[in-house]
């Protein structure tokens, strides 16, 4: 994604630019280098981030592998085989007409359209490549990704921290649980994400104002009950064709795994039983939207959901047919999709502890009885 900010008058040059960028990509061998030298830390610390690392575990176990479970960071044995050519090969089968998305905010669109038409006219179309199936261009050897064909599939994996701590809570223990949640164009996504924001979260110690969530049921009901939980949060991730919903929380107390993960099932069993009430409800909806509203107030925002939007669903949802679809959820649609996603669905468990061994015995018989699943 290239984006840029210019006052009007600049518009055609950033324009310009862009666009020679997209046809005719730069690829020179010192800044290649330069980049190169730099991965290996940055892929050190991002496994050594339990922020980053654990995500990336969660999309491989629940995905097995392939498709969204495929890793975001290039492995370091890898890095050796990126050059100015796989680079060159790359672009060529990513920067294509047919794949390409341009969004301007602050402009007349006639205005747009003529300067594209301008700087992009001479972009040939190259032999069709699929959309959603393209080659692997680092390493050998060269196999296809299609993010289509690679269902969901659950499981469960538990690992030792990182030997060496590089933050803090590297040596905390960390599990997150999910289920299959929704994609994007689902139409019980906005009831999903209601009850994210009602479920909320955040760490022992949250700062701050308003609309930090510490008023939703995982910061007042676990964060403000047990001192052994160090953090709390419900993530909802949504794909075109899937989703992952679930719970990530770490301790720093690994005699405590089986407790935390408990208390976690609990939490969600909750949701599933109905026991929500409609204030609650329409405070996750006024957060959601409040939240929604604050990151749309920059147009740097603005234009990337937009160009975002139309590369994943094909058309734009403007602000106020979302807040109307907010307000339309209720207090059963909630309780009808929580049943849907967790009772229903397959989980995945992923866990890095120093000791997980009744955590891992243990944890289908806790989620058993605390969602009959």
């Amino acid at each position: 994604m290239y984006t840029a900010a210019v006052l009007a008058k600049q518009l055609p040059n950033a324009i310009e630019i862009i666009a020679e960028q997209c046809k005719t990509p730069s690829n020179e061998k010192e800044e290649l280098e330069t980049v190169k030298s730099n991965l290996e830390w940055e892929i050190i610390d991002a496994k050594a981030k339990p922020e980053t690392s654990m995500p990336e575990l969660l999309h491989e176990i629940a995905y097995s592998s392939k498709g969204l479970g495929n890793s975001t960071l290039i492995h370091e044995d890898k890095i050796d085989t990126i050059t100015q050519d796989s680079i060159q090969q790359y672009t060529k089968a990513v920067f294509r007409p047919e794949r390409t998305v341009i969004v301007g905010i602050g402009m007349e669109h006639e205005y747009l359209e003529d300067l594209v038409t301008k700087h992009f006219d001479n972009w040939n179309t190259r032999p069709s490549v699929s959309q959603t199936i393209l080659p692997f261009i680092f390493g050998e050897p060269k196999v296809e990704c299609d993010f289509t064909s690679h269902p969901y599939t659950g499981g469960e994996r538990f690992e030792k921290p990182p030997e060496q701590a590089y933050y803090p809570t590297s040596q905390f223990s960390h599990m997150q649980l999910a289920f299959e949640g929704l994609p994007l164009t689902a139409p019980d996504q906005y009831a999903l994400a209601v009850l994210q924001i009602l479920m909320g979260g955040g760490g022992s110690f949250s700062a701050g104002g308003p609309g930090k969530g510490m008023f939703s049921r995982l910061y007042t009901r676990l964060l403000n009950q047990y001192g052994f939980i160090e953090s709390a949060n419900c993530f909802n991730h949504s794909y075109t064709t899937s989703g992952l919903f679930g719970i990530s929380a770490c301790t720093p107390y690994p005699s405590y795994n089986s407790k935390l993960f408990k208390l976690l099932c609990e939490e969600l069993s909750a949701a599933l039983r109905g026991g929500l009430t409609a204030s609650e409800i329409q405070r996750a909806k006024n957060m959601l939207r409040s939240s929604m509203l604050m990151n749309l107030e920059s147009r740097m925002v603005t234009c990337e959901d937009i160009g975002r939007q139309i590369q994943t669903q094909g058309f734009w949802l403007p602000l106020e047919e979302m807040s109307t679809k907010i307000e339309a959820v209720t207090v059963q649609d909630v309780v009808d999709v929580a049943n849907k996603v967790c009772r229903n669905g397959v989980p995945t468990l992923v866990c890095k502890s120093e000791d997980s061994e009744d955590l891992q015995r243990d944890w289908q018989n806790i989620l058993r009885r605390s969602l009959r699943v």
